[in-house]
């Protein structure tokens, strides 16, 4: 039985690491354990961040006595952070109130991000308990191998709503994928990874991107993003004819496969979000919603069912040749746990 679990203990403690330093107090090295023990903080630690960031970042965010150095490291690479925790110290009454309702209304909320995680999901019993940790790291979401959810996504009921069932839509289909990700060759990672983001990111974005982009929702991704994300649609046509191309040279043995695979990512932008949701969206449009669900732990097939769609729709689309089919295909064949 799926049974989803909140998880708050990273926030909190950020919160009375913030108020020490606030105060001008030193944050000692078991204080910082404690964060870092945390489930939410763990994962991106072991994942993503360093410990160091964190703790370089957030003193530097809310020691007064720093203030000059802060000013100076607002134009850094760790500047959009620190402009983003700047804005945390004046939202806090907000965001606490927000967690209140949340773990008020909990039992509902679960309910509702299940069945909007699952609506793209064949019907499968999950004997799963996923956390869904809130913390304060960036204006964003992970799903590693619990879901991590930044408090900003707490200012309104619909938008963690949304922003969890996406998550938990990854979580969920890994749980079912056709393949292992550990297993994949380091010369193939990179292609294989690529598809995977196309696909998944292009299902999990018909759950939360309905509303956080082309909806009316408050969100808290940044305008430029969100610019980004509907320019990059609109171009999606000339991305899959230059994706088709690229992914043909895959084939010529003289060529690194390592190479083409680092320029596939270069022509694809946003990590395949809006190149994935512009795939989904036209496999949806043409009747095709129930083969995507019943093939959703299989990335490989996800470009000939697209195909598919783009077949049957009124309108001209670009389609991916018999050739990049075939590299597609040869890499379920050599992955797929289904085959011997």
């Amino acid at each position: 039985m799926l049974s989803l679990i909140l998880d708050t203990s990273g926030y909190e403690c950020f919160m009375e690491i913030m108020e020490k330093l606030e105060e001008g107090k030193s944050v000692s090295e078991k204080e910082w354990n404690k964060l870092f023990g945390t489930k939410g903080y763990k994962s991106l630690v072991s994942k993503e961040y360093s410990k160091e960031f964190f703790v370089k970042a957030f003193t530097l965010s809310f020691d007064p006595s720093l203030k000059d150095r802060l000013e100076s490291e607002l134009e850094s690479s760790i500047g959009r952070y620190l402009r983003y925790y700047q804005t945390v110290k004046k939202r806090r009454k907000e965001y606490e109130e927000n967690i209140a309702k949340i773990k008020e209304n909990w039992k509902k909320l679960a309910g509702t991000i299940e069945s909007r995680a699952t609506s793209f999901l064949p019907d499968y019993e999950f004997e799963i308990e996923p956390v869904i940790s809130i913390v304060i790291f960036d204006t964003d979401a992970r799903g590693y191998d619990n879901i991590i959810v930044d408090a900003s996504f707490t200012e309104s009921m619909e938008s963690f709503v949304s922003i969890v069932s996406h998550e938990l839509f990854h979580h969920l289909r890994n749980q079912i994928l056709c393949y292992n990700k550990e297993e994949v060759e380091e010369e193939e990672r990179n292609i294989v990874q690529l598809i995977d983001q196309i696909h998944s990111e292009g299902i999990a974005d018909h759950i939360d991107k309905e509303y956080f982009i082309y909806g009316n929702i408050k969100t808290p991704f940044p305008e430029e993003y969100i610019e980004r994300y509907k320019k990059s649609m609109k171009e999606s046509p000339d991305i899959i004819r230059k994706l088709d191309n690229k992914l043909q040279e895959l084939l010529d043995e003289a060529k690194e496969k390592r190479n083409i695979s680092k320029d596939l990512k270069r022509i694809v932008p946003l990590s395949g979000h809006p190149l994935g949701y512009y795939l989904t969206r036209l496999i949806i449009k043409n009747a095709l919603v129930d083969k995507l669900i019943r093939e959703v732990g299989n990335p490989f097939s996800f470009f000939e069912l697209y195909n598919e769609a783009a077949r049957r729709d009124k309108e001209v689309k670009p389609i991916f040749s018999e050739k990049s089919l075939k590299i597609f295909k040869d890499l379920e064949d050599k992955y797929s746990k289904n085959n011997p």
